[in-house]
């Protein structure tokens, strides 16, 4: 039994320690499916060109660049590409959005 008494009960104690032990494979696989997501829902809603576009093009590469099962750097760098093309399309070669 937990301290309050309750065993395994939805929503007690134990039931809290089993969504913590969630695999850094299943956060991952999520965060990328998010990002994803975000950025169809970005690209339809703000167009393809758009700086917010942009910015989750940067934060889906990170992802996709970290060591793991799901490490595209392939994929990642083709992100980064387009998201600096829209930023230098955008703000222009010396704006501070435009690191090179």
């Amino acid at each position: 039994p937990t301290m309050s008494g309750r065993r395994n009960v939805p929503g007690g104690r134990a039931d809290d320690r089993s969504h913590r032990r969630l695999s850094a494979k299943h956060n991952a696989q999520l965060v990328l499916a998010l990002y994803r997501r975000a950025l169809q829902i970005r690209e339809e809603r703000l167009g393809p060109d758009s700086p917010t576009v942009a910015a989750t093009l940067s934060n889906l590469s990170v992802s996709l660049s970290l060591p793991g099962p799901d490490q595209d750097v392939d994929e990642a760098e083709k992100f980064v590409r387009r998201g600096l093309q829209i930023r230098l399309n955008t703000y222009g070669d010396g704006h501070p959005e435009v690191a090179h």
